[in-house]
């Protein structure tokens, strides 16, 4: 390998190994750490934080790269790891590690602040707080990204090159056809109470570990752990760790949250990572990843093959809860179309008006057109306008996601994204690979890794989410693969051009 390319890959390679203990950190600040760690915590993710930026535009590094990037011996995909490196590092260098260290700071202050106000089930102190990261992220992508609107700034970190005139005009077309759908769902009265039904916490867990099992995840490169709120976090290679929550009186709560984590864990997993902290081993887009979690999550999770397929074990390791339910009735359950106030717990469809509202929020909070203190009524009358619901307290409202107490303005409209890549890949796999789907079973899910693998995987960050997805379907992003696989699943739809559920 060219010299220079190895220098290249070993700075980032030991820039990865700071990432990843600052990676362990945040982990156990949401796992494991006692209360009264906070403040120190806050200080070491801080100090980390600067480190690692320190690292990453290191002027002799700077200089190398530059030097590849003109250099005319590279191959197709060096070239466009370079490219994407310098990018990203011209970004970076517009901060300083002052700055950096700053950002850090208040970010876990107020996630803090986010812990104590879900405690309390009050927003009212947590949304003062939270003005504080919203100026000084805003300020952060002023310096990224000049003479960019700064929401718009927000969307390229999570997304690059998506903008706010793609998400309006794909909301226009989705929203209007998810209303249009469920106008025409049949009426049912079944009792689906059984899902409220006290499941014993231990027994959800070890359900949940057993199929993630089967569904390809590797226990020996991760772990499951419990948190405030889902997430996902790789902390190097062969370190992926996934959370979940548990409500004993709701089945769907963990089972379900734990399919979407499970999505994002494999795609961890199946990034291939001999450049480690270098574009070919990163994810393409945090859209393609929530396409990963959305596709296993609905597409496998809530199908009625998958249902049939796992219901014995659900019914034997939970008979008395189950004791008059069958994989029918448990597959109606779980893809019942309902309004709901929580995000994490919301049907296929509604799901993207709780999408629509805090992208709706977040770009009026960030362009300055509210402020943190009127989130919370903004919220509200949002969710009596888009879902007719009354929203009762704050933790079923405005606390109930810790994006914002992240600083992760511009993520959400990934969950979107991600559902309709997501709808996209699904209708290629099925039209790739029939016979798998049309026998589902425990012996399908190596060969839907290897697609999604071969697929999706192992591009790493080399292309942009909208060249990925024309290479895999051909076509660019829309909604219409995800309106037709809604259209045909929820309605009993019998037109053959309708995607297969």
């Amino acid at each position: 390998m060219h010299s220079d390319l190895l220098k290249y890959y070993r700075h980032l390679k030991e820039t990865a190994a700071l990432r990843s203990a600052l990676s362990l950190l945040q982990w156990d600040q949401e796992v494991n750490m006692p209360i009264s760690a906070a403040t120190s915590r806050a200080n070491q993710i801080s100090i980390l934080s600067g480190l690692v930026h320190e690292k990453y535009t290191n002027r002799e590094f700077i200089n190398l790269t530059n030097k590849l990037y003109n250099a005319a011996d590279l191959t197709k995909s060096e070239k466009r790891s370079v490219a994407k490196t310098l990018k990203n590092i011209t970004k970076s260098t517009l901060l300083s590690k002052e700055f950096v260290e700053k950002v850090s700071s208040v970010t876990s202050h107020v996630f803090n602040s986010w812990l104590d106000a879900r405690k309390n089930n009050n927003a009212n102190d947590y949304l003062k707080t939270l003005q504080e990261l919203v100026d000084i992220k805003k300020r952060e992508y002023e310096l990224k990204y000049p003479g960019l609107d700064v929401y718009e700034g927000c969307l390229d970190e999570y997304d690059e090159g998506v903008n706010t005139s793609e998400l309006d005009r794909l909301f226009k077309n989705l929203l209007p056809g998810i209303d249009q759908i469920i106008a025409n769902i049949p009426k049912s009265d079944d009792d689906f109470l059984f899902l409220k039904r006290h499941y014993p916490a231990d027994k959800q867990w070890k359900f949940g570990l057993e199929i993630m099992q089967n569904c390809g995840f590797d226990f020996r490169a991760g772990r499951q752990d419990k948190s405030a709120h889902p997430f996902t976090i790789t902390i190097s290679e062969g370190d992926i760790r996934i959370t979940t929550r548990i409500d004993e009186n709701n089945f769907a709560e963990m089972f379900w949250s734990s399919m979407h984590e499970l999505g994002h864990g494999l795609y961890e997993q199946g990034i291939p990572q001999q450049f480690e902290g270098a574009p070919e081993s990163e994810a393409c887009s945090i859209s393609i990843h929530e396409s990963q979690s959305r596709f296993w999550e609905n597409h496998i999770g809530r199908s009625s093959d998958f249902i049939n397929l796992i219901f014995p074990g659900m019914q034997n390791m939970f008979p008395e809860q189950l004791r008059e339910v069958d994989s029918e009735k448990m597959f109606r359950a779980i893809n019942r179309i309902e309004p709901g106030l929580i995000r994490t717990a919301a049907d296929e469809l509604t799901y993207h008006k709780h999408i629509f509202i805090r992208y709706t929020l977040e770009k009026e909070l960030i362009q300055g057109k509210i402020k943190c203190t009127e989130l919370k009524d903004a919220w509200n009358s949002m969710y009596e306008s888009e879902l007719g619901l009354k929203v009762p307290d704050d933790n079923h409202g405005v606390l109930q996601d810790v994006h914002w107490a992240h600083g992760s303005f511009g993520y959400f409209p990934t969950y979107t994204l991600g559902s309709l890549y997501a709808a996209q890949f699904n209708k290629q796999i099925r039209t790739e690979l029939p016979s798998v789907f049309n026998t589902l079973s425990t012996a399908s899910f190596p060969e839907i890794n290897f697609w999604m693998s071969k697929k999706v995987y192992s591009k790493g960050k080399l292309f942009d989410s909208s060249e990925l997805c024309h290479q895999i379907t051909g076509s660019h992003l829309s909604a219409d693969a995800f309106l037709d696989y809604s259209r045909k699943k929820f309605t009993h739809s019998t037109d053959k051009s309708l995607s297969e559920t």
